[in-house]
């Protein structure tokens, strides 16, 4: 990084820190300030690069209305395992990526849907319930190559969804839960807010979700799996929805 002075370097870190913080871009903010430096200024762009580099992190995209997106790689100390952010057991575990799959393919069923910035998409607790019953056949019996694929993974969540009740309420407070899909679904639509992929649009039940930029940009790094095609085929037999 010959040439960038200690101030360039320290600038280019905190604009790092704040896309993992997954803050929200405002006018005047250092986050603001540093992000419109980075779109405009190659120099910072390729420092900025080259420090996410250093943290084992992936620069993905930059949409102006998200903020600078950035992926760990696997042995990243930034990488988030469901293991470690919610007490689910593997079955849950297994739900919940494919969960977050069926998101994937439900409100982004064409590779053009992954370039358009911008869009307001909405997800229910019960639309998502109900496709993944419907996507659980197509994904039992999809061809897998590879025993570690994401295809074969998404064949054993499936099992794994099959297994488990759709809906399991408590006894005082009629609350979901825990050994249901349904439960698994609203812990997912939690975890995408804490992670900024979504938000809980407002005059909206706790049950609508509005997904960001920032999950479709982390969609686009899956785009090419099978199991996401499946699961694609699935979601075109259903009527658009915003």
């Amino acid at each position: 990084m010959s040439g960038y002075d200690l101030p360039d370097i320290t600038a280019a870190s905190a604009l790092i820190r704040h896309a993992l913080a997954g803050r929200p871009l405002a006018t005047g903010s250092e986050y603001g300030e540093l992000f419109d430096r980075y779109l405009h200024h190659q120099a910072f762009r390729d420092l900025v690069a080259s420090v996410a580099d250093g943290l084992d992190l992936a620069v993905l995209q930059a949409p102006p209305t998200t903020g600078l997106v950035l992926s760990p790689n696997p042995d990243s100390p930034f990488r988030l395992r469901f293991a470690d952010l919610r007490p689910w057991t593997p079955d849950e575990r297994l739900v919940a990526g494919l969960v977050l799959l069926g998101i994937a393919a439900l409100r982004f069923p064409r590779e053009e849907d992954l370039d358009a910035e911008g869009i307001v998409r909405y997800v229910t607790v019960g639309s998502v319930e109900k496709f993944m019953r419907e996507a659980i056949r197509p994904l039992a019996i999809a061809p897998t190559a590879d025993a570690k694929s994401i295809e074969a993974y998404a064949r054993s969540a499936a099992e794994a969804y099959e297994r488990m009740p759709g809906l399991l309420r408590t006894e005082k407070r009629g609350q979901r839960k825990r050994g249901c899909t349904m439960r698994v679904i609203e812990d997912v639509f939690d975890l995408l807010i804490e992670q900024r992929m979504a938000r809980r649009p407002a005059r909206m039940d706790d049950d609508t979700l509005q997904l960001t930029d920032r999950f479709r940009v982390h969609v686009a790094e899956i785009a090419g799996s099978e199991a996401l095609a499946v699961l694609r085929a699935v979601a075109a037999q259903q009527p658009a929805k915003g």
